[in-house]
């Protein structure tokens, strides 16, 4: 309707004599205008198009990406997926239980047979297939016989089991199958059996303990002092395992139990290098202590002779641990390396320390190798399971860093907590600086630290404890009577002692700390009780009267 009055507007206004110029200016706004909104029109429709097939491509992309899903179409449902797929369940059965279709497992028909002894059959079967086993790897003249034993081989009973249950289940025809199995590890150590056959044979690094002898011409001694010597492994002729692995494999499968094998030589290095055999006998610490074992002549006679006898005790020692060898997590004990420290087993009486002073003992001195093993021990990070400081600090060693020993009482041990084989070497020799000395060396050799690990001690002083004095009355002795001296005093100390472990040489952390107390020796004076004597007085001397003259003249 509006359309019709606007064109009679139109040509009402034409007839009036309207200008022409104005109407070519509406007419021609007016086909703009149409021609704007068909463009727009073509443009959706376009843009509509786009879309539609923008939509189908995806579609179509996704289909094919994932080709499990299915289309839908309208009135339809969509198809299923596929469920992944599970173990096999089987219903419960019992020896008891009868095996009624026609199933056959490695070779043995079970039909009728009952679980019990379908499972007898079958392990008799299996073990006469593994008796049957005769590999035999062939190069040259050289020949090794692979049998079950030497390869580890066996069947799961796990996967027999498995079996026998789908079998009890099985109502219609089925072979089945227990497969066998061997050791890899163990083939392998067969197979280097025959490499050290061959000629110009690979041959590993070996590492030893031999012995260098240390002589002490001041006293005509020689000592063992044991280190380890390495020889390098070098490269030669080697079977092909891997090809060997592949064809007993094979021959496994087919079932061909008497297969012969002609592997394949190749050139080879050692299994073991000298560089891993350094790196498993690494020196991780060692300690050194001096003592005297010749006397001088400003030394009274018993002096030189405890000298002596402390030497005596420190070498027998020393020879029965030169070397200690230790498994990870086994533990050493000092006192069962030595035995029981009497006369009758050898060992010289010397002085020891005892409750604050010293006597003779048998086996005294040897406390000094037990101290310098506990701090080479230290430094290499090794457990100490059981260690006790003296009643009095002893003069080889800083204060907190000695460890006694004493027979059936008081023990040192350690443990190898390290991972690896341990090692400790004990050994003498001569002092660099006196000729009347010697020292003792203790090293410990295991598996190397990390890069850049060290060990260090730290000593710090707690306390220090005063001196008192102890009085002995004797009842022999004047009160008036100089008093004696019967026993110096000395302070006391309690020392905390740690140990530091630095990476790159920065503190890391504390790996041990204890505290050692030393108790003050107590001075002890003895006194007079007895009463001083009465002093007698000295007599006056006395006049004589004078004797009278008689004689008289008369």
């Amino acid at each position: 309707m509006q359309k019709r009055a606007s064109a009679a507007g139109t040509q009402t206004k034409t007839r009036s004599g309207s200008s022409s110029d104005g109407t070519k200016r509406r007419v021609s706004r007016s086909k703009k205008k149409k021609m704007q909104q068909r463009r727009l029109i073509v443009a959706s429709l376009f843009l509509a198009f786009a879309i539609v097939v923008l939509g189908t491509v995806v579609i179509f992309a996704i289909r094919l990406s994932n080709p499990e899903r299915q289309s839908c179409r309208p009135g339809t449902e969509p198809l299923p997926t596929a469920a992944p797929s599970a173990e096999p369940t089987f219903a419960p059965v019992t020896d008891e239980s009868v095996i009624e279709g026609d199933v056959t497992v490695s070779g043995v028909r079970l039909t009728g047979k009952s679980v019990a002894d379908a499972r007898t059959a079958i392990e008799t079967a299996l073990q006469q297939q593994m008796d049957r086993l005769a590999v035999t790897v062939i190069y040259g003249d050289l020949s090794m016989t692979l049998t079950a034993d030497k390869i580890g081989m066996s069947f799961d009973a796990d996967a027999l089991e498995t079996v026998l249950q789908q079998a009890a289940n099985e109502r219609d025809t089925a072979e089945l199958s227990v497969p066998l199995t061997y050791d890899e590890t163990m083939l392998r150590t067969s197979l280097s059996e025959l490499n050290d056959q061959l000629p110009n044979h690979a041959v590993n690094a070996t590492a030893q303990i031999l012995w260098k002898e240390n002589k002490i011409k001041s006293s005509g001694e020689t000592y063992l002092q044991p280190y380890f010597s390495f020889t390098a492994g070098t490269n030669g002729m080697a079977v092909d395992s891997e090809s060997v692995l592949v064809q007993i494999e094979e021959a496994i499968a087919a079932g061909n139990y008497t297969a012969e094998i002609r592997p394949e030589v190749t050139i080879s290095e050692p299994a073991v290098t000298e560089a891993m055999l350094r790196e498993q006998y690494t020196r991780l610490s060692s300690f050194t202590t001096t003592y005297r074992f010749r006397g001088t002549s400003s030394m009274d006679e018993s002096s030189v002779l405890n000298c002596e006898s402390r030497d005596i005790n420190i070498s027998k020692a020393v020879d029965l641990m030169r070397v200690i060898e230790l498994d990870p997590g086994k533990s050493f004990s000092y006192n069962n390396a030595t035995g029981s420290r009497t006369e009758k087993n050898g060992w010289a009486l010397a002085n020891a320390i005892y409750q604050g002073s010293h006597r003779p003992e048998p086996g005294g001195g040897v406390c000094q190798l037990s101290t310098t093993m506990y701090n080479a021990l230290l430094l290499a990070n090794v457990k100490i399971t059981s260690r006790r400081a003296h009643s009095m600090p002893v003069d080889y060693v800083p204060d907190g860093w000695d460890a006694t020993v004493d027979d059936g009482h008081i023990d040192f041990k350690f443990q190898n907590n390290t991972g690896s084989k341990l090692y400790v070497f004990c050994y003498i020799t001569k002092n660099s600086e006196s000729s009347r000395k010697k020292d003792i060396h203790v090293e410990v050799y295991g598996k190397a630290f990390p890069e850049g690990v060290e060990y260090r001690k730290r000593t710090e002083l707690v306390e220090t404890l005063p001196i008192t004095d102890e009085i002995i009355k004797d009842k022999t002795m004047f009160v008036g009577d100089k008093q004696i001296v019967e026993r110096e005093g000395k302070e006391g100390k309690v020392v905390d002692t740690f140990i530091d472990r630095y990476v790159n040489g920065r503190f890391d952390k504390t790996v041990y700390s204890t505290t050692t107390t030393y108790e003050a020796i107590t001075r002890q004076i003895r006194v007079g009780t007895k009463a001083d004597p009465t002093a007698t007085p000295t007599p006056k001397p006395t006049s004589v009267p004078a004797t009278p003259d008689n004689s008289i003249n008369w």
